[in-house]
Parts: structure tokens; sequence; C-alpha cells
């Protein structure tokens, strides 16, 4: 029993005391072995950053770019309107009495002139020959007083007394065939008459409507613009109208007049616009939308929408100048499909981030990958994977637009 104490107690010994000359040789051996020049000295540790490119600097972000380039941007405005026509009234009487005649059937197109509506005028005309007796017989007692006063048997007060007389009786005739005219109602312009509203024998009082009377050959389109386009409005500016009750149509005119006033309620103002309407095709009361070009700018500097950096209220971009990103405000304008102009803040032919936006910082430094489909997707290479699917190395995780800056 005691022997077997002894041995364990040798094996305890030897145990700790191998353990401690390990860690003694691991610490000292080496610098021993080299003093002895059995080895060479121990290389310093590397760093973190050892491996990566630039040396000890931060790894280039990959990134893709677009140029900024001049390009064509119309600036359009839409409303809505209603379609009228270029001239329109209602066919009424201006005196009472019976329609003897209608000259016209619905939808027909008159000319100027064209007599539509005639109402009973006989007690009228023999108004009009009694009153034309009248004058006649005023005038030949006229002209017999001036004879007489020659020879002193009339005096110059009878002759101006049948002189009154005279003009009395020729205005109430005037008046008379007046109203026997407007017995008469005839088309003040040419156009295309609607659907009547009374039948001959028809007692009809004025202001009663007959039908109506619409110049369809121009179709005038009133709508509202915010007033901030007030300045770029004037007559000419190009404008396209479609309407939903005629699919696939399309209706091309020119501003002819602005309101002189902004609605002070809605801070828009009234344009009208015409549209030449040849075939017929556009009746008035159609519910239209306008779509009004209110300036064309050849030369507007675009860029891609995905490179913008927005905070806020304000834009951002990445410009790569001298292999870095360096982030700048811009101004936009319109935004076009796919595109967006810049009012101010790039130059023309500066190369913007696209994509790789979420991974950089301002000042950063970055590596710009070929466009896709120009290289680079190969096995192996930048934007390529290699054989199992694992992304290979240098591949941009993540390239994408709309991300914000952290700083």
């Amino acid at each position: 029993m005691k022997g077997w104490l002894l041995r364990l107690a040798v094996i305890a010994v030897l145990g700790t005391g191998g353990w401690y000359g390990y860690g003694w040789w691991q610490a000292n051996g080496h610098q021993l072995l080299a003093q002895m020049g059995l080895a060479q000295p121990a290389a310093p540790a590397a760093s973190p950053a050892a491996g990566r490119p630039g040396g000890g600097g931060p790894q280039a972000v990959p990134v893709q770019v677009a140029p900024a380039s001049p390009g064509l941007v119309v600036e359009r405005v839409e409303s809505v309107g209603t379609a009228r026509a270029n001239e329109s009234i209602t066919i009424a009487p201006k005196n009472s009495g019976f329609v003897s005649r209608l000259n016209f059937r619905e939808g027909d197109v008159v000319r100027t002139g064209t007599v539509l509506v005639e109402m009973d005028d006989r007690e009228v005309q023999a108004q009009v020959e009694a009153l034309r007796a009248t004058r006649d017989n005023a005038r030949v007692a006229l002209e017999r007083a001036r004879a007489l006063v020659i020879s002193n048997a009339a005096t110059q007060a009878r002759v101006d007394e049948l002189a009154a007389a005279l003009r009395t009786a020729d205005g109430n005739l005037r008046a008379a065939e007046a109203r026997l005219q407007d017995l008469r109602i005839l088309a003040p312009f040419a156009g295309q008459v609607g659907l009547r509203r009374v039948s001959v024998g028809a007692f009809v009082t004025p202001g009663s409507a007959i039908t109506t009377l619409d110049d369809l050959s121009v179709i005038k389109l009133e709508f509202s613009v915010p007033e901030l386009a007030l300045s770029r409005l004037r007559a000419g500016l190009q404008v396209t109208a479609t309407a939903d009750s005629l699919p696939g149509e399309t209706f091309s005119g020119v501003i002819t007049a602005v309101d002189s006033r902004v609605d002070p309620v809605t801070r828009a103002i009234t344009v009208r616009a015409e549209l030449p309407n040849p075939t017929g095709l556009l009746r008035p009361g159609v519910f239209m939308l306008a779509e009004l070009e209110i300036d064309r700018r050849e030369s507007a500097l675009l860029i891609p929408e995905e490179a913008l950096v927005p905070q806020a209220d304000r834009q951002f971009v990445y410009v790569v100048e001298e292999g870095r990103a360096r982030l700048i405000e811009i101004r936009i304008g319109q935004r076009l499909v796919g595109k967006v102009e810049v009012v101010s803040g790039l130059s023309a032919g500066q190369q913007i981030v696209v994509a790789g936006v979420q991974r950089l910082r301002n000042g950063v430094p970055v590596r710009v990958l070929p466009p896709p489909g120009q290289g680079g997707g190969g096995p192996g290479g930048p934007g390529g994977q290699r054989q199992g699917g694992a992304p290979a190395a240098g591949t941009p995780q993540g390239i994408g637009a709309g991300a914000r800056p952290a700083g």
C-alpha cells in the first residue's frame, strides 16, 4: 500500500515539473535558441488590417457609376376641364306669338342667315301696311304745306307741325317692320342645330327655348393651372386633350387666352384653349383631361433616379473623384421615367454612383465595377460566383439605390 502511494507522489511531482517547464519553454525557449544561433528571430505580429488593399487603409467599396448627361426635359401641367362650343346659343323668340313654320330638322348643319323659325305675322303685317299708308299721307301733306307757304297760304308753323307728324309716322313704321322681322328667327352663325323643343302651332313667349345652335368647328376647353406656372403661361402654348368618352382619341390645340385673375381660394388661374374639331367628334359638355406643355429644355442635366440620396427635404448624390466617393448636395427639377433633372450642384460628365450607395460614406475609397454584361460576370470575377454558389471575393453585396448616408 505504501509503495503505491510513493509511486503516485513521484508521478505528481514529475507532472507538475513538466507543466511548469513547458510554460517556461514557450515563453523563453525561442529566444534562447535564437541566442544560440539555432533559430531566426520571431516576426512581429501582423496588424488586423494586414492584407487589405491599400496597405492598412479601409477596403475599397465596389460601386457602379453613370455620368451626368444633358437631355430633353419637357415640363407639363395636367388639369381637367369641360368642352364648350366655339359659339353656342339657345334659339328663342323675342315676341310672343304662334309658331307657323320650323325650317330645320334636328341635327342639321345650317349656314349664317338661314331662317330657322317663322311665327304668325299676319297681324303685324297688317300694322305695317297701315303705318306705311299713314307715313305716305303725312309726306304728301307736308309737301302741300310747303308749296302753300310760298304763296303765303300756309304758315311756317303748320309746315313744322306736318314735318313732325311725318317723322312720327316714319318711326312707327320702322318699329312695326322690326317686329315683323323678329317673327322670323335667323341663324346668327353657321353651326349645328340641336333638338327642337316646340311644335308648329305652339304659342311661345319671349325667352322660350325652341332649339339650340352650336358652332362645333372649334371646341373651347377651359381649365385651371396652378399659379406657380403663371410666369410661363402665354398664348400659343401647345395643349393635348383626351376624353374618357372617346378612348384612343387625342385632340391638339393651343392656348388662346389666359384669365386676368388668380382665384384666391384655389390659387389657380383659368386658361382657354381651342381644339380644332373638323369631324365634329367632340361635343360641348364632354369632360376632358388636358396636358399643357409650359416649358421645353433641350440641354437639361439628367442623372439616374436611383443615384439620389434623400435626407429630409434635401437631395444628395455620391460623386466619384480620384477614387473616392464624395457626398454633394444637389437641387433637382423635373422627374422623368427613371431619371431626374439636376438644376444645380453637378456638371455634365461627372461620375455619379448609381449602385452600391448604401455601403458608402463620405470620403471612402471606391472600386468602380464595369456595367452589367461588360465583364465581371464570369466565375470568380467581380460580380460572379465561385463553384458551389458562394459569392466571389469582392462581389458587392446588396448593391442598390435609395439608401441614406449615415454621415
